[in-house]
């Protein structure tokens, strides 16, 4: 009887749940999540923020850790870059074009144009691979 009180006693020690020793990995910035290259797919306008409308014309955004270029469909040949800063809200082109930032996981970003005239659009972009 002994035996199998000491033998219930130590079975549990060895299956007792543990710590888990790896702590876990922080969850990337939107700085970090913005570098690479996007492509614009979809936007909706100021007038209907929930109906998204394909686009016509594709434009890409690339990030680099310091500078941005943008390539429209329209006019491949003449880019447009220069620098840009990221915080938790929102995204500056060139220190002055602001944009609300925000992702959908790793692969979607939104740009919300804010002073853009009467109608500020929500544009949607997927990583490109």
């Amino acid at each position: 009887m002994k035996r199998l009180f000491f033998f219930l006693a130590i079975v549990p020690l060895f299956f007792s749940c543990g710590g888990d020793d790896d702590p876990a990995e922080p969850a990337p910035t939107k700085r970090q999540l913005i570098i690479g290259t996007w492509v614009l797919y979809e936007y909706a306008t100021s007038k209907d923020y929930t109906k998204f409308i394909d686009v016509d014309e594709t434009e890409t955004l690339t990030f680099t850790q310091d500078t941005y270029t943008r390539v429209s469909q329209k006019s491949p040949q003449t880019p447009t870059s220069g620098p840009y800063t990221v915080d938790d809200l929102y995204l500056t082109l060139d220190g002055y074009k602001t944009y609300n930032l925000s992702f959908d996981g790793t692969d979607i970003m939104y740009l919300r144009e804010y002073g853009f005239g009467e109608d500020n659009y929500i544009l949607k972009y997927r990583r490109q691979r």
